[in-house]
C-alpha cells in the first residue's frame, strides 16, 4: 500500500453560518489543526488563548461554517484509491473537484472514501466543509430526560468530547478542523480490515477479514511469524480461499503481559504477509499481548461486603492510577504532550490509566506506551455527567462510534475493561440508570460482537438493578457503591471524606491543588496575579 500525506497548509475560509451577506474571513490552516489556533496564528484571536480570560474570544467564531481546501496531484494508481481523514471536528461534507463524495457527524473516529471514480489526471481539489456545531445543537429537541443532567446541553447529540463546552478541569473551546492526519491510499488489491489474536487454550488464534478485488483466491496463503525477545516466537502458513476466517498456531515458550510491579509486560511484534503465487501482496505489522482479565465485582448489598477487584492472570492486582484527562483543550496537540505525561505516569509507579468518558479516545502512540510499560487502561466510552438520546438514530452512531473503536484498540493488552460513560449512572436522582438502554443493550452488545476476553462495566461509577434498589440515587452515597468517584468537601486530602471511605475501588478521585508559581505565571496575566 502506497500513502500519500495531505497533511500541511491548507486554505481556509469562513463565516457566520445562515447569515447570507457575512463578509469571509481567508486564512492559511494548518493540518493536523483546528480552527481556533488557526485564527489565534493569523491574528483573528489572541497569540496565547490559555493566557488570563482570552479562551472566551473563542466563542465569537462558534456560529461559524467554514472550508478547507487544498490540492494534490493524482496518484499512479487509479484503482483501491482512498481518502482518510483520522480525525474531523465534527460536522462535515467532503467535495473532491467539486463533487460531493461523503459526509460525516463524529469527530471520535476516522472516516475513508473510496475516490477512483472522481479522480482526474494531474491536479485534483479537495474540499472539507464544517457546520456549526453551536447552530446543530441548537435545532435539537431536547426532552425532559436530556435536560436534566447538570453539565452541558449542547453536548448531548453531538459526537464531539462534552469538555468542549466547558467543564471544571476545560474551557469552554467548542472546536472545529482537522484534528488528525490526512492521507491518500492507493491499496492493494488485498489486504486485512481487522486483525485480532486471542489465546484459545493451548494454542491461538488470528481471526482475520479481507478486503479483495478477487474472486479466484486459490492460489493465495497467508503467512505471520514474529515473537517477544530472542526465546519466544511464533511462525505460521496456510492457503487462503476465504475472504475472512480463524488461522491456529502456537507460539515457543509463551509470556505473560503483566501490569508494572507484578512482572513483564511482553508484548509480540509479528508480520502478516499474503502471498499470490509466489509475489508478496500485503504485508503489514500487527502486534498482541497474552494475558486473562478478570473484574471480580459483587454489590454490598443484603449484609454482603461486596468486591471490585481486577485479576490479570489470575493475580488480584493493587491498582494505583491516576485519571487520564484532556491533554489540551485543541486535541490536534495532544499528542505533543505525551512525552511529558509519560514521565509523570512512571515517575510515580503507576499501573493504570483511566480513559475518562469527557475526552476523545487516544491514538495508538498512547496504547503502545501503556502496552510496553505495563499500565492497565479503563477505557470509558465517549459519555459524560448526562443522559444521551436514546432514539434509534443515535444509537446507530454509537453503534458505528464502539465498533470504530473497539476494532482499532482492541489488539493492545492495556486494555482490560471497557466502561459505558463516565458519571451517567450517577448524573441525576430521578431516572433509574438501569433503563438507559445505550449503556445496557447498545455498547455491550457491541464489545459482545468484536472483542473477546475484556469485561464491560456499563457505567463508572455503574449502580445495578441492586444497589438502585438499595438507594444508591446518588455518587454522595459511597458507602453503598464498591465502586466510587470520591468527590467531596476538598478540604485536606488525609481527611475524613478521604480516609474513612469504604468503596473497594476508586475510579476517580478528586481534589484541588495549587499550582506552582511558575505555573500560575503562564496563564494568569502579572496585573491579576496575587502577590
Amino acid at each position: 500500500m502506497k500513502t500519500i500525506s495531505l497533511n500541511g497548509i491548507w486554505k481556509l475560509t469562513g463565516k457566520q453560518q445562515d447569515v447570507e451577506n457575512d463578509a469571509p474571513i481567508s486564512l492559511a490552516a494548518t493540518v493536523p489543526g483546528c480552527v481556533q489556533l488557526d485564527l489565534s496564528a493569523a491574528g483573528f484571536l489572541p497569540a496565547d488563548l490559555y493566557m488570563g480570560e482570552n479562551i472566551v474570544e473563542t466563542e465569537k467564531f462558534e456560529s461559524y461554517e467554514w472550508w478547507y481546501e487544498r490540492t494534490f496531484q493524482a496518484p499512479e494508481q487509479r484503482t483501491n484509491v482512498y481518502l482518510v481523514f483520522e480525525g474531523v471536528d465534527c460536522l462535515a461534507e467532503y467535495f473532491l473537484n467539486g463533487i460531493k463524495i461523503g459526509e460525516s457527524k463524529n469527530m471520535y473516529i476516522a472516516h475513508e472514501f473510496k475516490i477512483d471514480e472522481y479522480l482526474r489526471d494531474g491536479e485534483n481539489t479537495l474540499t472539507v466543509h464544517l457546520s456549526s456545531a453551536l447552530i446543530e445543537a441548537q435545532s435539537k429537541d431536547y426532552p425532559l430526560k436530556l435536560l436534566s443532567g447538570n453539565m452541558n446541553i449542547e453536548a448531548r447529540y453531538l459526537r464531539k468530547p462534552p469538555h468542549s463546552y466547558g467543564w471544571d478541569i476545560m474551557p469552554r473551546a467548542v472546536t472545529a478542523g482537522l484534528w488528525r492526519e490526512v492521507r491518500l491510499e492507493a491499496r492493494d488489491p488485498i489486504y486485512p480490515t481487522q486483525l485480532f489474536v486471542y489465546p484459545y487454550k493451548n494454542f491461538f488464534r488470528l481471526y482475520y477479514a479481507l478486503d479483495c478485488n478477487w474472486r479466484d483466491l486459490s492460489d493465495t496463503r497467508i503467512e505471520i511469524s514474529g515473537g517477544c525477545g530472542e526465546d519466544s516466537s511464533f511462525a505460521c502458513s496456510t492457503p487462503c480461499k476465504k475472504k475472512f476466517g480463524i488461522l491456529t498456531f502456537t507460539i515457543q515458550n509463551p509470556k505473560l503481559w503483566f501490569p508494572y510491579g507484578y512482572g513483564d509486560a511482553n508484548v509480540y511484534d509479528g508480520s502478516f504477509k499474503i502471498y499470490r503465487g509466489d509475489e508478496l501482496v500485503h504485508e503489514e505489522p500487527f502486534s498482541f499481548g497474552i494475558r486473562t482479565v478478570v473484574l471480580d465485582r459483587e454489590d454490598a448489598v443484603n449484609g454482603k461486603e461486596g468486591q471490585f477487584r481486577f485479576l490479570i492472570n489470575g493475580v488480584e492486582i493493587l491498582c494505583k492510577g491516576s485519571n487520564w484527562v484532556p491533554m489540551d483543550a485543541f486535541h490536534c496537540r495532544d499528542a505533543e504532550r505525551y512525552a511529558k505525561a509519560f514521565e509523570l505516569v512512571k515517575d510515580i509507579g503507576c499501573n493504570i490509566l483511566r480513559c475518562w468518558g469527557g475526552n476523545v479516545y487516544e491514538d495508538h502512540a498512547f496504547f503502545d506506551f501503556c502496552d510496553r510499560n505495563g499500565i492497565m487502561v479503563w477505557q470509558d466510552f465517549a459519555m459524560a455527567c448526562a443522559f444521551y438520546p436514546e432514539a434509534e438514530e443515535f444509537k446507530k452512531v454509537l453503534t458505528e462510534e464502539a465498533t470504530a473503536v473497539i476494532r482499532k484498540l482492541r489488539h493492545h493488552p492495556s486494555i482490560i475493561v471497557w466502561a459505558g460513560d463516565n458519571e451517567v449512572d450517577a448524573s441525576t436522582r430521578l431516572f433509574d440508570p438501569n433503563q438507559n438502554t445505550l449503556t445496557r443493550e447498545v455498547l455491550p452488545k457491541c464489545v459482545d460482537c468484536n472483542d473477546i476476553g475484556r469485561p464491560y462495566l456499563p457505567s463508572s461509577p455503574y449502580i445495578s438493578p441492586a444497589e438502585y434498589a438499595a438507594g444508591a440515587r446518588s455518587q454522595q452515597l459511597g458507602a453503598i457503591l464498591v465502586e466510587e468517584h470520591l468527590w467531596g468537601p476538598r478540604d485536606y486530602f488525609k481527611g475524613s471524606f478521604y480516609g474513612t471511605s469504604v468503596c473497594h475501588f476508586a475510579s476517580e478521585t478528586g481534589y484541588h491543588g495549587c499550582p506552582s508559581p511558575v505555573s500560575l505565571k503562564k496563564f494568569i496575566a502579572p496585573d491579576k496575579l496575587f502577590p
